[in-house]
């Protein structure tokens, strides 16, 4: 999935983000555990030059904060 995020093709890196989504909807927080390996793709998105990309990793990141319990702004930084 994360090599996915990284593609050149901005609609396959809108398909990972939303399986991404997708997979914390499903599995909570349990898929927490992946959070520290996906953290430097989800920065990177979060500046994608597509802003449907951008959009989908914004709601991936409120996905996550749900779980989390507080904000990742910090750790986005």
């Amino acid at each position: 999935m994360l090599k996915h995020m990284r593609s050149d093709n901005a609609a396959t890196r809108l398909s990972a983000v939303k399986l991404a989504t997708e997979l914390y909807n499903r599995l909570g927080e349990e898929w927490l555990a992946m959070l520290p390996e996906t953290l430097p793709t989800i920065s990177e998105l979060m500046e994608d030059d597509d802003e449907q990309v951008e959009r989908a990793t914004q709601r991936l990141i409120v996905k996550i904060e749900e779980y989390l319990g507080e904000s990742m702004d910090s750790m986005l930084t």
